[in-house]
């Protein structure tokens, strides 16, 4: 499930029908994921692979449930935008991009396991910017421009989600 960082970066680039293809590959493995994946990689895995997969509601609410259990404080923006996007609502998802962007900077402070030191992903949130992603082409029109989710990256509105209704059961 480790694969969800790929998942990300192709988000990120606003590139769906890779995101779709890589997001295909990923999961369904039951035991080795068990033996081999910490239980946040497969809640952050699961979790962003039903919303890419537009899977119905009682799954993402579930992989929301498991993820919020593994979140930890750097993360709790991930997880507000994951429920912004699920209940429609964008006031919701514009209010996760402070913890997002707060828990990236603690995530590469280069002490001890930080998620994003010594990578790209360190001056640039390529995860924020594919949660923005996410939310706008499931027709959520959130707006950021921060030095490290900047506007010029994020896809345009679509007309039409690209991703079906988020009230889907």
């Amino acid at each position: 499930m480790i694969g969800y960082k790929e998942l990300f970066d192709a988000l990120g680039a606003g590139d769906f029908d890779t995101a779709r293809v890589l997001s295909a590959r990923l999961g369904g493995r039951p035991e080795i994921e068990k033996e081999c994946d910490h239980p946040f990689t497969l809640a952050l895995g699961y979790l962003l692979k039903s919303f890419v997969d537009d899977d119905g509601e009682n799954v993402k609410r579930h992989w929301i449930e498991e993820f919020r259990q593994q979140q930890g404080r750097n993360w709790g923006g991930y997880t507000q935008m994951f429920e912004a996007i699920l209940n429609d609502d964008p006031e919701q998802a514009q209010a996760a991009f402070p913890d997002i962007i707060a828990g990236h900077k603690r995530e590469s402070k280069g002490q001890g396991m930080d998620m994003f030191t010594g990578s790209v992903d360190q001056f640039l949130s390529v995860w924020g910017i594919g949660l923005a992603n996410l939310a706008r082409s499931y027709g959520l029109p959130v707006e950021i421009d921060d030095p490290l989710i900047p506007a010029d990256l994020l896809i345009d509105l679509p007309a039409t989600p690209f991703f079906g209704a988020p009230s889907q059961s």
